[in-house]
């Protein structure tokens, strides 16, 4: 049997970090999720994760949870390689591994701004625009919801860079609203 490559209609990896914002010094934690979407096994399934130069592997946090199948990971140069075995059709293998951060991008870090309402909310005012300095608390901008205008509260501080939305437009939490630069 010839080995071959096969081409899925699917991303078959997402990463995500649990942490919205860390400071110098602090950790993120991520979640890469790899599953085989075709019909077939695959013989050894690689992921490869080039790390930002702005953190650092914290050795020993790499965790690999997935069914019967072993793994093997090396890091080199702020690479993380993983090597899974023989993934059956359908299987997922979780990565879990920590960075610390070790310095900021020059220019300040850029941080999305979420809205804190669980559910879909029309957008009615947007009270800050590309330049201005914002404070940790104060209203960026206001939802209708239950027949009731609320405010959005920024939960970071720094200098707009981009606004995302537009008045009348639906948001939930996962919309990013604007990005500001720390």
């Amino acid at each position: 049997y010839d080995s071959e490559e096969v081409e899925v209609d699917e991303d078959p990896i997402t990463k995500t970090a649990q942490q919205d914002s860390v400071r110098v010094g602090g950790e993120i934690d991520y979640v890469i999720t790899v599953i085989n979407p075709s019909n077939y096994p695959v013989t050894l399934a690689e992921m490869v994760d080039e790390l930002s130069q702005y953190v650092e592997f914290v050795e020993g946090s790499l965790v690999v949870t997935r069914g019967p199948g072993g793994y093997t990971y090396t890091v080199d140069n702020n690479t993380i390689t993983v090597e899974l075995p023989n993934l059956q059709p359908g299987e997922e293998a979780t990565i879990t591994f920590t960075v610390t951060v070790v310095a900021a991008p020059a220019g300040g870090v850029e941080e999305a701004i979420f809205s804190t309402f669980a559910g879909a909310v029309e957008l009615v005012d947007i009270l800050v625009k590309e330049g201005d300095t914002v404070s940790e608390g104060q209203a960026i901008a206001q939802v209708e919801a239950m027949k009731a205008t609320h405010d959005i509260i920024c939960q970071s501080s720094g200098v707009v860079v981009k606004v995302h939305v537009k008045i009348g437009q639906e948001v939930d939490s996962s919309t990013p609203l604007l990005t500001i630069r720390k």
